[in-house]
């Protein structure tokens, strides 16, 4: 993981760049979608999925990785929705429902989301 503060910007929290898969489950539909989660800060997330997503939908989000901790989950709203960068070949290649997104050929559209954290989820005991 990286700490960085892009050039100009004055941010509160530093974003930590990742490239964790996740879970998001959209509330209003109980839709899951998985995804890889590229940076994260104390108030935000950015996702990559092959999914487009609602502006102002509320998702709970869950790194499905993790280091040696408790997952992280939390309650967000989808606050940016653009078309994704290209990212390294294996990033999503073992991520479910993903198969075909890195194929040159395929029609798939990628979607990186920004995420506004709202509530962090306590791990269940």
């Amino acid at each position: 993981m990286e700490f960085f503060l892009p050039s100009g910007e004055n941010r509160a929290f530093p974003r930590t760049r990742l490239s964790l898969s996740c879970q998001l489950v959209v509330l209003s539909s109980q839709e899951v979608l998985h995804g890889l989660c590229i940076n994260l800060s104390t108030t935000g997330a950015k996702v990559v999925l092959n999914h487009k997503v609602e502006l102002g939908a509320q998702i709970k989000l869950r790194l499905t990785e993790h280091l040696g901790m408790e997952p992280f989950q939390a309650i967000a709203e989808v606050t940016r929705v653009m078309p994704a960068e290209p990212l390294p070949d294996d990033s999503l290649s073992s991520l479910p429902d993903t198969e075909n997104i890195l194929n040159s050929k395929s029609t798939v559209m990628r979607h990186e989301i920004g995420l506004k954290i709202t509530e962090l989820i306590c791990a269940e005991s």
